[in-house]
């Protein structure tokens, strides 16, 4: 039987762009798109805090907690500034992209 060697190289370069949100929104919808966003992001931390816990009773959650306080004034400021579109009767653009990049 042959079997033939393949080589795989991954080059540190490779980068994939992933366009989650792009445009312009009335104030109660980019409401709503800012909130989910953040609202996901918030959990994931809370998840991977829990299952650190799981694991350890005792793990440090300071910077954990620390890292959610941010993202909860993100959100603070986020709503502020939506409030203030809807009174000056404009729209919000969102535009939101993710760059993966191997290391």
């Amino acid at each position: 039987m042959f079997q033939q060697k393949i080589k795989i190289m991954v080059a540190k370069e490779i980068n994939q762009f992933i366009q989650i949100v792009n445009g312009n929104f009335p104030p109660f919808e980019a409401s709503d798109i800012l909130n989910e966003l953040i609202r996901s992001r918030i959990n994931y931390h809370k998840i991977q805090m829990l299952k650190m816990w799981e694991g350890n009773h005792h793990f440090d959650s300071k910077e954990w907690n620390k890292e959610i306080e941010n993202m909860m004034m993100e959100k603070t400021q986020a709503l502020a500034l939506i409030a203030k579109a809807k009174e000056e009767g404009l729209k919000v653009e969102i535009v939101g992209n993710i760059e993966v990049r191997l290391s």
